[in-house]
């Protein structure tokens, strides 16, 4: 069993979650790896060929579409396991919140 001290938990932050690109059949791996380490509580080492199981650890995820990078998630695979809230950008820009022009 691997994680944080007992009585402890983890948070465990993903930024862009968005950016792994698909491969030849539409896959994304890190995306597929997440998949099970929130699914299964835990991943396979491919390197032992045993498996890890993980306790006390909470994911944040974002994703954004800054810089033209369309929001690429399967909703099959991922999107079930995340609560999803979505914020508008600000009428303002932030120079206005300092003072400055």
């Amino acid at each position: 069993m691997m994680g944080p001290p007992i009585g402890k938990t983890l948070v465990m932050f993903i930024e862009d979650l968005n950016m792994p690109s698909p491969e030849q059949y539409g896959a994304q791996p890190p995306l597929e790896f997440l998949r099970q380490f929130i699914g299964s509580n835990g991943y396979y080492d491919v390197n032992k060929y045993t498996w890890k199981s993980v306790d006390s650890v909470t994911l944040v995820a974002t994703c954004t579409v800054s810089g033209g990078v369309p929001v690429n998630i399967p909703k099959q695979t991922n999107l079930q396991y995340f609560e999803c809230c979505g914020y508008a950008y600000p009428t303002l820009h932030y120079s206005t919140y300092l003072g400055s022009k």
